[in-house]
């Protein structure tokens, strides 16, 4: 018997952790889990043994969730202005929902009316038998664009069957095209290649193209399509991408700058400076067409602001007599951002001066309105009689001609059909 025990025959209790809390605790305790789906009559069986009191038991204290906790140093409130704010973007994000300017009208006339449609793509994708392409075209097609450009086709087009593929995926869906693509003059053993462009004429106006070029240095960094009016008028739509600003230490292997850096170092340049090389050669190149009595439309991936300062292709404009058309027409605007991650507007159509009169609608789809890429599509609709000084009669393709003189069973029939 220990010390302090009355009672031979009582056994001391061993005290516990439960003798610091309190009745009520210890009650809550011992109740079954409330978050069973038991019916309340079998919930009051259970609890047969702590006779329930008038006032009901306090609630099991639990641990606040971490998710529900406040983050440190500022409010939820301010944390989502913050996210929200951070670097311009969501404001962009909002603008690149919605379309901008004017809204593109469908259906148009295409016997007044010739559409200008740009994007830069951020790749074709060549696999499945050029699925994207072919959706790509679709979308086109929907939207009766007759002028197309493409920036950043990122296609190793010296690949023959890369460009047979992208090819039949266009023909599919128009019988007549013609197309002027460029690339870097370094050859990539595979399909992916940095850059690149590509302008396309479709339909009736195929027939009417003059002249097709590219960049002559071997850059890749533009294409262009020359079509003829009347009045010796000739409109060129070139199609150029500008690598953004880099340097060669900050810039990937695989980039458009880096592939244009090693070039020119290749070919003598001691200095390489790619973003100025380009705007000097594209500014000659144009200085050159306007030269024969070409108007020009340019429409390119300039990677940097209409308004920044000592901006190269306000530069250009200005010496070449070119106007930035959605400026031009939506001044009262604020311009939205036309890449999804970035918060200003990179991409452009730039014509002559004397096609402004000619200029009816122009503007900015919403983002993913057709293509799936991360940039927005600009669009433009010029009056084909102000344009190219009086309504064109459509040609007819050599392919859609029942004479062909350059065969001689067709030669033979119309012989024979004058005989009769």
């Amino acid at each position: 018997m220990l010390p302090g025990n009355n009672s031979p025959n009582r056994v001391p209790r061993q005290r516990t952790l439960a003798d610091f809390f309190n009745a009520s605790v210890r009650r809550t305790l011992h109740e079954p889990n409330t978050t069973t789906d038991e019916p309340p009559t079998q919930r009051q069986h259970n609890t047969t043994m702590n006779p329930p009191e008038t006032q009901p038991p306090p609630a099991r204290l639990r641990p606040r969730s971490p998710r529900q906790q406040p983050p440190r140093g500022r409010t939820f409130a301010q944390q989502t202005m913050a996210n929200n704010n951070s670097n311009g973007r969501n404001a962009a994000a909002t603008q690149s929902s919605q379309p901008w300017g004017n809204t593109l009208q469908i259906p148009i006339d295409e016997t007044k009316i010739i559409r200008f449609y740009y994007q830069n793509v951020n790749g074709l994708k060549l696999h499945n038998e050029c699925a994207d392409v072919k959706i790509s075209c679709q979308h086109f097609y929907e939207r009766q664009a007759t002028v197309i450009g493409l920036s950043e086709t990122k296609v190793e087009w010296k690949h023959h069957w890369a460009t047979n593929s992208v090819y039949r995926a266009l023909s599919q869906t128009w019988s007549h095209l013609k197309w002027s693509k460029s690339t870097l003059e370094i050859f990539f053993k595979k399909a992916f290649k940095p850059g690149g462009t590509c302008t396309i004429f479709n339909g009736p106006f195929s027939s009417r193209v003059s002249n097709k070029d590219t960049d002559p240095y071997g850059l890749g960094r533009w294409s262009s399509l020359t079509i003829d009016g009347r009045n010796k008028r000739k409109i060129t739509a070139i199609t150029a991408y500008c690598p953004p600003k880099q340097t060669i230490n900050n810039a990937g292997s695989f980039t458009s700058f880096f592939q244009q850096f090693h070039q020119l170092r290749s070919s003598g340049t001691k200095n390489p400076r790619p973003v100025v090389q380009f705007y000097d050669d594209l500014e000659q190149h144009i200085i050159t067409l306007q030269a024969k009595g070409n108007e020009i439309v340019l429409m390119m991936d300039a990677n940097k602001l209409w308004t920044y300062r000592g901006s190269e292709l306000k530069e250009l404009a200005s010496t070449c007599n070119l106007t930035s058309v959605h400026e031009h027409l939506h001044a009262d605007l604020p311009p939205p951002a036309t890449y999804s991650r970035g918060s200003s507007k990179i991409d452009f159509i730039v014509i002559s001066e004397n096609l402004l009169p000619a200029c009816r609608r122009c503007g900015i789809e919403p983002l993913h309105a057709g293509i799936v890429s991360d940039y927005l599509a600009l669009f433009m609709d010029l009056d084909q009689v102000v344009a190219l000084q009086s309504p064109l009669n459509t040609i007819a393709p050599a392919s859609g001609r029942v004479l062909q003189c350059s065969k001689d069973k067709f030669v033979e029939k119309y012989i024979e059909a004058l005989d009769q």
